[in-house]
């Protein structure tokens, strides 16, 4: 079943990125009439829990500013006001949420824009060592969402993982930093890289750096990352990346003490049908298109 959803979520978001139908000619091929009621009714489930009409909304167009930005520069910042909260969200009482747009870098170290969100407890309840009054901080890196902007967790009523992990994190007294990834919620040359973690981590570092500029006096100095499934993954890559050599633009974000990587795909190329022989779906109708998502992701120099 697992399987199955992340499968919908890339398709739905290469239909609307490729303005299509949810299952066109070329899917019904392989979808029957019950393949495509469920793609039909995930879609309508998924779309309930989007915050607002992503393509119209101003929050996620590339401003102007993004010409003469450097990584980890803020391009946009939004403090969401309680009353969208309680009406756009459902984000717990007690928690204040923000979403951003920031600068980040592609694998040739060229500028691009990427959206993320801060979600902050009210109250100091974890004790931070040598740091008082400060929040302790950790990145939250979300499992597989989709292709598109409609995907981004910024648009989600729930930022995706809801109790399964920021909203916990937060009510437990923690900072929580959580990039969409460049190309989610954000408009770049070569649209979203899927599962290409050593770029999801410049993400996840320029990330923590632009929240830094506005919220510094509240996050502490040392951060953490933790991550399911793609987001395990970039925890993963996070740790490797960060005890590189040449990082040092990456570890302006702070002192990084390590990270959780839960169910990491490390191999997608191999998990993926790995999972289709074992539940004998064969893929159906998302064969061709996942590993045409992989194949456009995969990180190559020009």
């Amino acid at each position: 079943m697992v399987t199955f959803n992340l499968f919908i979520s890339l398709f739905i978001g290469v239909a609307f990125a490729q303005q299509q139908s949810i299952c066109d000619s070329e899917c019904q091929k392989s979808c029957d009439t019950e393949c495509q009621n469920a793609i039909e009714s995930t879609y309508q489930a998924e779309s309930r829990l989007w915050v607002s009409d992503i393509v119209s909304d101003d929050f996620y167009s590339t401003p102007a500013n993004i010409s003469t930005a450097k990584p980890g520069d803020i391009l946009r910042w939004e403090t969401v006001p309680f009353k969208q909260l309680t009406q756009n969200w459902t984000i717990p009482a007690g928690l204040s949420l923000y979403r951003f747009m920031y600068a980040t870098e592609d694998i040739n170290n060229k500028t691009i824009p990427a959206t993320g969100w801060v979600l902050l407890p009210y109250h100091h309840t974890l004790p931070t060592p040598n740091e008082p009054g400060k929040l302790r901080t950790v990145v939250w890196t979300h499992g597989t969402a989709g292709r598109s902007r409609l995907c981004s967790t910024t648009n989600n009523k729930g930022l995706y993982y809801d109790w399964k992990a920021p909203f916990i994190l937060a009510e437990s007294g923690y900072a929580v930093i959580a990039p969409d990834y460049a190309g989610q919620g954000s408009d770049i040359p070569q649209g979203f890289m899927y599962e290409s973690g050593f770029l999801h981590v410049a993400d996840v570092a320029y990330a923590v750096i632009a929240s830094r500029k506005v919220l510094g006096p509240l996050l502490s100095n040392k951060w953490a990352v933790f991550g399911h499934s793609e987001g395990g993954m970039t925890a993963w890559r996070t740790v490797e990346r960060l005890s590189l050599s040449g990082q040092e633009r990456l570890l302006k974000a702070g002192q990084f003490i390590g990270g959780v990587a839960a169910a990491p795909a490390l191999r997608p190329q191999r998990l993926i049908p790995l999972s289709w022989e074992q539940t004998k779906t064969g893929g159906g109708p998302f064969r061709s298109t996942f590993f045409n998502l992989l194949l456009a992701s995969s990180p190559r120099a020009d």
